[in-house]
């Protein structure tokens, strides 16, 4: 909907000229790209409670490949309708880009509103799902499960969401976040596949299955 009441206030010209800094500027910005690329580790999670597990990684790059392509013709029209000087100043670009939306008669002055209410609903089914993770993780290490346990997590993130005071420290805890985001859901996931593709390897050797 944001992009379809937009359209007319898009302009090829914002998007130009391209690469008229050269690829430096492209590959500095791509130390952003997985901060928003993050979730697929969703799929290494629910692998495993799925009935038909050997489906899993074709649903899963079909829903990413929809989600990763509507980021990116949101980042396209939202540059091409407010340009990218606009853009760079703004806290929440996307939040300004519905506030450019205007209906015929005043039906509709704060779609906004209607924007801000799905991307809180958005945020809180995120959260939800990645507590569910980390109790479920707990849970399967100390082989318990019990009513209690799901409320242990809720300590830590309570002392880490009073950390940050202001937006500058809120954008700087994001990235730390970020980057052990990163090192948690890729690299350790590497580590461990190639592990147990060796100890999977050894015991065929040995004729042991």
């Amino acid at each position: 909907m944001l992009i379809i009441l937009n359209i007319n206030h898009f302009n090829l010209d914002n998007l130009r000229p391209v690469f008229h800094k050269g690829w430096r500027p492209i590959f500095e910005s791509l130390k952003v790209i997985p901060f928003s690329t993050m979730g697929f580790e969703s799929i290494l999670i629910l692998t495993n409670v799925m009935t038909h597990p050997q489906k899993a990684w074709k649903a899963g790059w079909i829903g990413y490949s929809i989600a990763m392509g509507l980021y990116i013709l949101m980042v396209t029209m939202v540059i091409g309708c407010m340009s990218v000087e606009e853009v760079s100043r703004l806290q929440w670009p996307v939040v300004s880009f519905a506030q450019q939306i205007e209906f015929p008669g005043a039906f509709l002055e704060r779609f906004e509103i209607l924007f801000i209410i799905l991307w809180t609903i958005k945020i809180f089914m995120t959260a939800s799902n990645y507590y569910f993770y980390i109790v479920t993780g707990i849970s399967q290490l100390t082989q318990k499960w019990n009513k209690y346990i799901c409320y242990l997590p809720l300590i830590i993130l309570f002392c880490l969401s009073m950390y940050p005071q202001n937006f500058i420290e809120i954008g700087n805890f994001d990235k730390i976040i970020g980057y052990v985001g990163i090192v948690v859901c890729a690299a350790v996931p590497s580590v461990l596949l190639v592990i147990s593709m060796v100890f999977h390897r050894t015991e065929k050797t040995d004729g042991k299955q």
